[in-house]
């Protein structure tokens, strides 16, 4: 845990001086300098609590890594559609993909430094219908799996897995 701010200890420990004085009690030349340095405090512990970063609950963080995966997929997608410039360009593809590449691979960054660990790629099958054709003679027992939709056969058409 860090040590706290010294702009706050200052404010606390002047508060608790001042505290058990009842303020029906103090001369109005007291109670004047009080309210000046109170005002004063009140200000270094906005400063303190403007430098913090922004707090986000546990949703609205799921909310944002959802955006970052769904921004980086969509941007790998749309880097994907090779032009006439990328079958040109030595690298395989021309600057607006490559820039697109950069941008996903910078949420991917973000992500991780969110979440302190590497973000997981999306799946192709977890959006795209996939064939499954269970590897076995002339692709018998081939069939269409939905986004998501994982193969229940026990064993591949012909017996072997």
């Amino acid at each position: 845990m860090t040590a706290p701010d010294q702009r706050v200890a200052n404010a606390r420990e002047y508060l608790d001086a001042i505290r058990p004085h009842k303020v029906t009690t103090r001369p109005p030349s007291v109670l004047l300098r009080e309210c000046a340095e109170l005002r004063r405090q009140l200000g270094q512990v906005l400063d303190v609590i403007g430098e913090q970063p922004p707090v986000l609950t546990a949703s609205q963080m799921a909310g944002v890594l959802k955006a970052l995966a769904v921004a980086a997929d969509l941007t790998e997608d749309r880097a994907s559609v090779y032009c006439d410039d990328c079958g040109t360009s030595p690298a395989g593809a021309c600057d607006t993909h490559a820039d697109m590449l950069d941008d996903a691979a910078q949420y991917r960054q973000l992500e991780r430094d969110l979440t302190g660990h590497a973000a997981t790629p999306r799946a192709y099958a977890a959006v795209h219908r996939v064939l499954c054709a269970h590897a076995d003679a002339d692709g018998q027992g081939a069939h269409w799996l939905e986004p998501g939709q994982t193969c229940t056969a026990s064993t591949p058409a012909g017996g072997a897995r």
